[in-house]
């Protein structure tokens, strides 16, 4: 989907693009949960396996997912297929 429209001779690079950005927005969004867990101070004993930080890591993920499900379907266009007959 990411190809649709490319020049041939450029898919390659136009594919590397799309996969890079993938792996690097993983990368940044798993170390932005784990900095708001570890920032968030556990209410426990210490070693008591407390989950104080992944309460707080747990919305902001699902904030996350849900911004960009919304991106998803109201900004990005959608492609317009040929009606059949």
């Amino acid at each position: 989907m990411a190809n649709t429209g490319v020049h041939p001779g450029a898919a390659g690079l136009v594919s590397g693009l799309v996969d890079s950005t993938r792996h690097a927005g993983g990368s940044v969004g798993l170390a932005v949960l784990v900095s708001v867990a570890a920032a968030t101070p556990g209410t426990g004993p210490a070693g008591a396996g407390d989950s104080g930080g992944y309460d707080a890591a747990l919305p902001v993920a699902v904030a996350t997912a849900t911004v960009g499900a919304l991106v998803a379907v109201l900004i990005v266009p959608r492609r317009e297929t040929p009606p059949t007959t």
